[in-house]
């Protein structure tokens, strides 16, 4: 025997031992080593047919957390449900405006941009620039949580100060802002942050924390600077009231007539200006600790809130959720979590993660792909620039949009428990144990991003992280149970050719009547339109078409509706209400949906 022929037999058993080691009946058992790590996953039943309990609150949890101090969220619903604690950084500008030259004293309003302030300059302009010398410890309250708006949006702050909805102190904004201070001393709180047309924080205390940067007699800042007048007596008929208020320059934007120039372009680019904050990471000026956060939302804390809000969805949803009818109970708990985040601030233990940059892993996850294939199945086909042939085109694209999203998670041993013939999908059949095949892929979508922290984490997690890791479960779990069921459904019906050789449309010529496509793209379109309407994530709300290089995208926010919105007959702006209040001003404030507005003059809410 040749060395060569020796080296020939030993390269041959060691491939025979390799084969042996390595045998396709043998690859199960990596998958069943994945199983059985997932301890997260440990006795649930991971049934494919068995959508979210009517009573889940983890998606708004989810929502709600992933819009914090972003603009455009926040505007489309503007009533809160979340309170968090945090900071703002040395080195931080604020700005203040005003019609006097006296330094502030006490508490009082600042913005976190000068397009803002000028708001509140009137005639003249005084405005005052400040910086953070040292950490400002802040509350933030979100949604449009800053509008003098009758509905809901200051309901956190009502319910944290008076135990119920004061709708007769919507515009009692010293007193709030008084009675927030007081409130606040027990836990050194340096301020709060709202969102009104823009982000604010409303300081304590002027001397303590900040210090002038300067304090500047404006030049063409006040928004409601008239033109120069032609004789003494008309100017004597532009001298400002002294009892002007803040709600008198928003009445002028109200109204809609009469604006000159420099009112109109003054209100376009504060708009423009909260527009730079309307996506995620929103304003970082302002640092969340979500690892204190208190959310109406958690319905260990208020339940109530979860019987009233099945109540009305079928009344008009998320627009109309509010915290007016939670019960006295459910504002004790309230209270006494905030006691207890706030409290415990030096002595808390947290885990560590990175809540909000989790959040967002999830959303960039998917976001876009449940948009692509929402479009596949459903937009396209109403779309005359669309490249999709017909129904069988339409599904297998969908089909790979889905395959994409999901490989991560499918083992190469994953298959149906026998090789059966193509089944013409009509309707939702399939029951679980038909599909319980495809069960590991659903496990291992919905516990990938979390079941480290849930195994080897939650003994450090505040409730309130507790609170988190469930909603990013709650919505993996729904993302990942409908893909990995559309994803199964498409495999037993012949879609891919690892399993079955997908039967063409010359094999199916004998039977004219096989619609199993056009049966699947109807089934697929509810499917995902569903899902994406109960994740109801921004990301998806946006104006169409685009707007024009001239024009940006506008969430209409108050008090920029073109008209007021209506409240009781002794609210300030009452005797306003006839103006302008048409169906179509009407919901612009009751339902927030996006246009196009002009970014040049002639502007135009």
């Amino acid at each position: 025997m040749t060395p060569s022929q020796s080296i020939g037999i030993i390269l041959v058993a060691c491939v025979a031992v390799w084969a042996t080691l390595y045998k396709p009946s043998d690859s199960s058992a990596h998958s069943k080593f994945v199983q059985q790590s997932l301890v997260i996953g440990a006795g649930k039943d991971w049934d494919l047919n068995v959508p979210p309990s009517e009573n889940a609150t983890g998606h708004f949890v989810f929502q709600s957390v992933s819009s914090l101090l972003q603009h455009w969220p926040n505007t489309r619903y503007r009533n809160g449900h979340t309170i968090v604690p945090g900071l703002i950084r040395v080195g931080t500008t604020l700005y203040h405006g005003r019609s006097d030259s006296n330094y502030p004293k006490g508490a009082e309003w600042t913005a976190t941009d000068p397009e803002h302030s000028f708001q509140f300059c009137k005639r003249p302009c005084w405005h005052l620039t400040l910086v953070t010398t040292r950490p400002l410890n802040i509350l933030y309250f979100d949604g449009s949580s800053a509008v003098k708006m009758h509905g809901g949006s200051m309901d956190s702050q009502d319910i944290l100060l008076w135990g119920e909805r004061r709708a007769d102190r919507v515009f009692s904004e010293e007193e709030r802002l008084e009675q927030l201070c007081k409130w606040g001393r027990q836990f050194g709180m340096d301020g709060f942050v709202r969102m009104e047309m823009d982000f604010e924080v409303m300081l304590c205390d002027f001397a303590s924390g900040v210090e002038p940067v300067s304090f500047l007699h404006l030049a063409n800042a006040s928004p409601s600077d008239p033109k120069p007048p032609s004789s003494s007596d008309e100017a004597k008929d532009h001298l400002p009231d002294p009892a002007e208020t803040e709600i008198d320059s928003k009445l002028d934007v109200w109204i809609g007539g009469g604006l000159n120039p420099a009112v109109t372009i003054r209100n376009f680019e504060l708009m423009h200006s909260s527009s730079q904050y309307n996506q995620y990471p929103g304003d970082t000026r302002i640092i969340l600790d979500l690892s204190r956060l208190v959310s109406f939302y958690d319905p260990e804390v208020a339940p109530s809130l979860v019987r009233i809000r099945n109540s009305i969805n079928d009344k008009g949803g998320r627009w109309l959720y509010d915290l007016s009818q939670i019960e006295p109970e459910d504002i004790v708990g309230i209270n006494q979590k905030l006691h207890e985040v706030l409290e415990n601030n030096l002595t808390r233990v947290s885990s560590g993660v990175d809540w909000q940059t989790l959040l967002q892993v999830i959303i960039k996850r998917f976001g876009s792909r449940l948009q692509n294939l929402r479009y596949v199945v459903r937009d396209s086909a109403h779309n005359s620039g669309s490249t999709i042939l017909d129904d069988e085109d339409r599904i297998l694209k969908a089909f790979a949009q889905i395959n994409v999203m999901l490989t991560p998670y499918i083992p190469y041993d994953l298959k149906p428990n026998a090789a059966t013939d193509i089944r013409v999908v009509e309707n939702e059949s399939h029951s679980a144990t038909a599909l319980a095949w495809a069960s590991p892929a659903y496990e291992l979508c919905s516990t990938s991003h979390t079941s480290y922290i849930a195994n080897s984490l939650s003994e450090r997690m505040t409730s309130s992280e507790k609170l988190l890791l469930g909603a990013v479960q709650d919505t993996t779990q729904e993302i990942c149970r409908v893909l990995v069921k559309m994803w199964a459904i498409g495999v037993e019906t012949g879609l891919d050719a690892k399993y079955w050789a997908r039967r063409t449309r010359e094999l199916d010529k004998r039977d004219q009547h096989d619609d199993r496509f056009g049966a699947l793209a109807k089934q697929w379109s509810e499917q995902i339109e569903h899902l994406m309407d109960w994740l109801d994530w921004h990301m998806w709300v946006k104006c169409n078409p685009a707007c024009s290089d001239e024009e940006m995208c506008y969430m209409p926010t108050w008090p920029f509706f073109g008209g007021p919105p209506p409240g009781p007959a002794a609210s300030p702006e009452s005797e306003y209400a006839a103006v302008t209040d048409s169906s179509e001003n009407r919901n612009d404030w009751e339902r927030p949906v996006p246009k196009c507005i002009r970014k040049l003059a002639p502007y135009s809410f």
